[in-house]
């Protein structure tokens, strides 16, 4: 996230976040003011959001970043309840390559909020009333090479066993 790009003119603002995408191999970056970012681009539930807003915060994000070829996706489905002592291991499975980890999962019957990124992990907010668990997303390079090793970690350590 680069912040306060109103306080500098915007040609000091792209190269700033030039810099970031090239030093850090930071292909997001995400110019915000006041640390005020969308949360469905940092979470990417869209839970209670319009189709309007929907389409404004993927016009914004389009405008803002052309990632080519460099980012991947890749969606895996967890199967039921997940046991959070396993998050940890879990994630020391993954592939340097899979820089973002995104999803909601059941976690002792609550919809949670798993956020990873850079290979470190948090469990965020209980999510009220969301039916929307099990599904994780990982954001990253090589993914369609690495899918199978993600699929199998997921199985080994998030499943119930």
């Amino acid at each position: 996230m680069l912040n306060k790009v109103d306080l500098v003119p915007e040609p000091v603002a792209l190269e700033r976040e030039e810099f970031l995408r090239r030093e850090f191999d930071a292909p997001l970056v995400l110019a915000t003011t006041h640390a005020a970012a969308d949360h469905t681009l940092i979470f990417g539930s869209g839970r209670t959001r319009s189709p309007r807003d929907l389409e404004e915060t993927r016009s914004l994000a389009l405008s803002r970043h052309d990632h080519g070829a460099l980012v991947e996706t890749l969606s895996v489905d967890v199967a039921g309840p997940v046991d959070p002592t396993r998050i940890s291991a879990f994630l020391r499975q993954l592939p340097s390559t899979a820089f973002r980890v995104k999803g909601i999962l059941d976690i002792d019957g609550q919809p949670t909020i798993l956020n990873v990124v850079g290979g470190r992990g948090r469990l965020g907010t209980v999510v009220p009333d969301s039916d929307c668990t099990g599904t994780l997303v990982f954001v990253g390079r090589d993914l369609k090479r690495e899918s199978d090793a993600i699929r199998a970690a997921v199985g080994e350590y998030l499943s119930p066993g």
